[in-house]
């Protein structure tokens, strides 16, 4: 099933946006930091994720004026919501223009990454699924007293590693650091299971058990310290199915005491936010401050580093 593409009110270019910039109000410059970071969002998740206000209805105030103000510069795209189960919105993109004014010290080409993403929205399942992650951006953007998202890269590459003599590959949704006001921080691999497959499901469990067991990412990323693993699922029902999944992945036994995934629903996150309570690889119960667990390196991939 297709979605209308995404209408431009007003055509800007790289130039005309740099010229803009500058100008911007705080809740407009962060509107677009949030556009940056996940790509498209709703009126409700950029609210969320930007304002500070206490209810949902002055959160929509707060960053509809931020999102009128910068339609009319040609900052943001209107894109039509069709997607089954969810009520009529509209999701925002940024225009090509404002991606090039903000990346500009940036590597690569994030014009033709963006445009090649965009492209995939008219998908309505490629677009709720992209909805989905951003909500889980702006659950975290929200807990602003408890911490903050320091980096969030969000479908970027597909890392690509060796293991037993073949070729692996993993696409996260999203690789994120959120930092405690302590200091600390928790990093994590996230996986958005908006309909889980048992099957599939564990699959990937076990192609990050390989990154892991390989040692690819400690060599890749110098550290020892492997990221945890957080599926998120739409609701508490398919979460069992991912406990499901968990419990197939092919890992030997004593190694399920060292790399847990850790798995919750959207809609517990939305009723008690997500650093609350959450499903931890089994039937027990933790908070997010004891879960996603980092991982050592192991113990025969412990040297070299």
């Amino acid at each position: 099933m297709t979605v209308p593409e995404a209408v431009a009110t007003v055509k800007i270019t790289k130039q005309q946006a740099l010229r803009l910039v500058d100008s911007l109000t705080p809740y407009e410059a962060a509107v677009v930091d949030v556009l940056l970071d996940v790509h498209v969002a709703t009126l409700d998740q950029l609210g969320l994720a930007v304002s500070t206000a206490a209810t949902e209805h002055d959160r929509a105030i707060v960053a509809g004026r931020a999102v009128a103000k910068l339609e009319r510069l040609g900052f943001i795209l209107r894109h039509p919501i069709d997607v089954r189960g969810s009520k009529r919105q509209v999701a925002f993109p940024l225009s090509n223009g404002a991606v090039a004014a903000a990346t500009c010290d940036r590597p690569g080409d994030p014009v033709r990454r963006r445009e090649r993403r965009d492209a995939r929205l008219v998908n309505s399942r490629v677009l709720g699924h992209a909805l989905g992650v951003s909500g889980i951006y702006a659950a975290f953007a929200a807990c602003r007293e408890h911490g903050r998202l320091v980096i969030w890269q969000h479908d970027e590459e597909i890392i690509a590693f060796s293991s037993g003599g073949s070729l692996r590959r993993i696409r996260p949704d999203a690789y994120a650091v959120w930092q405690w006001h302590t200091g600390e921080e928790q990093r994590f691999f996230l996986e958005y299971e908006r309909r889980p497959r048992r099957l599939e499901t564990s699959e990937k469990v076990q192609q990050y058990y390989r990154y892991w067991d390989g040692g690819a990412y400690f060599r890749r990323e110098d550290s020892r310290i492997f990221p945890g693993l957080l599926f998120i699922t739409p609701d508490v029902a398919r979460v069992r199915t991912c406990l499901q999944a968990f419990g197939w992945a092919t890992m030997p036994g004593n190694i399920r005491e060292y790399f847990r995934p850790s798995v919750t629903s959207a809609d517990h996150i939305a009723v008690e936010g997500i650093l609350s309570q959450i499903w931890y690889g089994g039937p027990e119960v933790v908070s997010f401050v004891d879960t996603v667990p980092a991982s050592a390196a192991p113990k025969h991939q412990s040297r070299g580093y």
